[in-house]
């Protein structure tokens, strides 16, 4: 190799990496092996839309689904088509204002990615989301602050195992202003389809853990009024110490932790001891064996769609004070 060739390979090659280097949107040809992620793959326009506003996160690299006919293009085409709408644009934005690699990939790449989950184009590197231990402080601090705010409602969830009945659940709260989230232990960890599953509600409710249940609900006790959930099935069987009531008879006063237990089994007698009282959602009619009793994601949303009709607001504390 004469002395002219070798400089022109030392110089594409330089080239090559300053792009690398310099360049915020890099196509899947610099990237095409090295989809593995650093932290876990969050997928989704609204989990990753959510992830960087919240800021919880650590974004180690956004890719960007190719349109079909951008694949053969040259780089400005890519752009323009890898970030056609407004939503992943933003997305974009946020990339080059924090110095964040944006890679083009292709369909097939893109559902690799996602485990063959909807992704609507768009998925993310991301650390885990971090999920902090409830303090005793916190429980009765936040109990002063239905003095002249709205009553706090908390959701308890006992053994939540299925991520899409989490996520479900985690949508609902966040459309009915649960404040807080307490998860028991083995509950569902709170991965990308738990996020998906919530269109992003996971990544900006306040959620945390206990390492004892026992201890949070006696603790708990002392100044929230603690209402389990039961279905019909488990109203005539179990819960005989506990007064069950229907859910149009159900009144918010104080602050409040709404507890739901596991999909197969409910809430355990351990934890319903802790209940002032239950709620049970009833049929219409008889049913067969089966179907009934509601999906525990179902009868959040119906139990939490009546919390926010009967929780008084802040103007109406602010009138009776």
């Amino acid at each position: 190799m004469n002395f002219q060739s070798l400089l022109r390979r030392t110089l594409r090659s330089i080239t090559l990496q300053n792009t690398c280097n310099n360049s915020i949107h890099t196509n899947s040809l610099l990237f095409g092996n090295k989809k593995k992620a650093i932290g876990e793959h969050l997928y989704g326009l609204y989990p990753c839309l959510a992830a960087v506003t919240m800021n919880r996160r650590i974004i180690h690299k956004i890719y960007i689904r190719e349109d079909k006919d951008s694949q053969d293009g040259d780089k400005n085409r890519n752009r323009e088509l890898g970030i056609k709408s407004f939503r992943r644009y933003e997305l974009f934005k946020y990339a080059e204002s924090n110095n964040i690699p944006i890679v083009n990939v292709t369909s097939t790449e893109m559902d690799r990615i996602s485990g063959d989950r909807p992704h609507q184009g768009v998925a993310m590197d991301v650390s885990p989301l971090v999920v902090q231990d409830i303090t005793l402080k916190e429980i009765e601090t936040d109990s002063a602050l239905s003095v002249n705010n709205s009553p706090p409602i908390w959701l308890f969830l006992e053994e939540i195992r299925d991520p899409m009945n989490m996520g479900a659940i985690l949508r609902s709260s966040k459309y009915f202003g649960v404040d807080r989230v307490i998860l028991s232990p083995r509950c569902s960890r709170l991965s990308p389809v738990v996020s998906k599953a919530s269109a992003g509600a996971m990544e900006t409710l306040d959620i945390r853990a206990i390492a004892s249940t026992t201890k949070f609900l006696w603790y708990c006790s002392r100044y929230w009024s603690i209402i389990g959930t039961c279905s019909p099935v488990e109203e005539e069987n179990l819960y005989q110490t506990v007064q069950i009531g229907d859910l149009d008879e159900l009144r918010i006063e104080k602050p409040t932790l709404i507890l739901f237990g596991n999909e197969g089994d409910g809430l355990s007698e351990d934890i319903a001891q802790y209940c002032h009282s239950m709620l049970s959602i009833q049929p219409w009619g008889e049913l067969p064996e089966g179907i009934d009793s509601l999906n525990v994601s179902v009868s959040a949303a119906l139990i939490l769609h009546k919390v926010s009709t009967v929780r008084p607001r802040n103007v109406e504390m602010a009138d009776q004070n």
